[in-house]
């Protein structure tokens, strides 16, 4: 069904809809990473995880996972299926089982600094950042995307350009 304008072929003039300006921003500057002497001063200040933390801040943390580990050794032992299956206290929305530390629980001199724990011996170190395209975790498959963009019917002719590789300059292909 065509507007009425359109099937009497005469265009009246109408005020355009008031759209949001979108805002004027730029990308974020890239965070600094920390120098080498930093990083040193910092592993000798901490040399461990309790040291980043006040005695309140590991206290918690220290019953937050001696409850975790209470809760795997349960339903490792009953299953949670059943009448006698074990019921899981450490539950996500419970107040007293979620694990919330803030800047507060840190000590003063580890407050201001992005702090990341090591895997194998959870000492203390200066996070890096690295940026999302430098990064091997983070995967676009555009290949997907863009046949998943072709059968929703989007019709974005910008994306499906980035998704054919066009102006790439620095990422693997298939990668963005």
């Amino acid at each position: 069904m065509l507007p009425n304008e359109v099937v009497s072929a005469e265009l009246h003039e109408r005020p355009l809809p008031n759209f949001r300006i979108p805002p004027a921003t730029s990308c974020p500057r890239p965070p600094k990473a920390p120098s080498d002497e930093e990083r040193e001063a910092f592993k000798a200040r901490f040399l461990d995880e309790r040291s980043v933390w006040t005695s309140a801040g590991w206290t918690k943390l220290a019953k937050w996972e001696a409850a975790m580990k209470r809760d795997t050794a349960g339903c490792a032992k009953h299953g949670t299926e059943g009448a006698d299956g074990y019921r899981v206290r450490m539950r996500s929305g419970v107040p007293g089982a979620e694990l919330r530390l803030t800047r507060q629980h840190l000590v003063e001199d580890a407050r201001d600094v992005l702090t990341e724990f090591d895997d194998e011996t959870g000492a203390p170190q200066l996070a890096t950042p690295i940026r999302m395209s430098e990064r091997d975790d983070c995967v676009i498959e555009l290949a997907k995307l863009k046949s998943w963009m072709q059968k929703c019917g989007w019709r974005d002719r910008f994306m499906l350009r980035v998704c054919d590789g066009a102006g790439r300059t620095s990422p693997p292909a298939g990668r963005l």
